[in-house]
């Protein structure tokens, strides 16, 4: 949930700046407390997030696979 990526914008959208840092990092004390308390913003925010940690690890198994047969890097 790195700042600007995709994720990170929409838990902007979905939970407001308040669980945001001044410098954009996210205060995940502060979701935590918004989502362990209410079973919809976790449902909220795993459908948020679950899709995006799917497709990283894609692109890493993809790249590591190739990067064995092919021996160099992929960015």
């Amino acid at each position: 949930m790195e700042p600007g990526k995709k994720a990170w914008k929409d838990i902007r959208r979905e939970f407001g700046e308040e669980v945001f840092e001044s410098d954009g990092q996210l205060n995940r004390k502060k979701l935590g407390g918004l989502i362990f308390g209410d079973p919809l913003k976790r449902i909220t925010l795993n459908s948020i997030t679950h899709p995006q940690i799917a497709k990283q690890i894609a692109w890493e198994i993809f790249t590591n696979f190739f990067r064995g047969i092919f021996g160099h890097e992929f960015t």
